[in-house]
């Protein structure tokens, strides 16, 4: 990069990591009333380092959980279903940064 005419140079390094899971489970029970349980996380994390054009390193650090969770039930009752649906959703974000 050219600041103030001078080549400066300039580095980037992220290094980004992530877990997920998935979760799905169903029953039918001997009367025929259905059960499902659905669950869904995950986390991701995403450091970065800048080398600033005043020579300093600026480490930045973002940080994101996510899940969402629902349960369903089917009973039956003569030849219809009465459905029901119970679900959860959360998400956290955390950003930090530093100079070093």
């Amino acid at each position: 990069m050219m600041y103030n005419g001078q080549h400066t140079d300039m580095m980037v390094k992220p290094h980004k990591r992530s877990i997920t899971e998935d979760f799905q489970m169903s029953h039918t029970t001997a009367k025929g009333n259905i059960y499902n349980v659905d669950s869904y996380w995950t986390y991701s994390y995403l450091p970065g380092q800048l080398l600033t054009i005043g020579g300093m390193t600026e480490r930045l650090n973002l940080g994101f959980f996510s899940t969402q969770n629902e349960m369903q039930y089917k009973l039956k009752v003569g030849r219809h279903y009465l459905n029901n649906e119970l679900g959860v959703n959360y998400d956290y974000q955390s950003i930090g940064v530093a100079m070093d």
